[in-house]
């Protein structure tokens, strides 16, 4: 790991609409850095549409800018909120989906 690498940013429990402008910023900042966009979605309880836009969001500009971008480790909710929105393509790399 490089010792300038920003650790991962921990998604909150509730992946709705009043956290996108925080984890919003927090992604930003880490890209603006150059440093690669790591998320840790174990935590996620709950999502809305709004948050799982987000990520696919993210996931856009990181590729963008030309740096990495990823989810892991991923909850059953968040999977399962991914998959019902039909995003876990446009956010997971096939490395981080399940049964991969």
């Amino acid at each position: 790991m490089n010792t300038n690498e920003q650790p991962a940013i921990e998604l909150p429990e509730r992946l709705r609409i009043d956290a996108v402008e925080a984890l919003t910023e927090a992604a930003r900042q880490t890209l603006d850095q150059g440093q690669p966009l790591r998320l840790d979605g174990d935590s996620v309880r709950d999502t809305d549409t709004a948050g799982l836009q987000l990520l696919a969001m993210l996931r856009r500009e990181a590729e963008r800018r030309g740096q990495p971008m990823t989810l892991d480790p991923v909850s059953p909710a968040l999977e399962s909120g991914l998959q019902r929105l039909g995003l876990e393509g446009h956010v997971q790399d096939s490395a981080n989906q399940p049964g991969s």
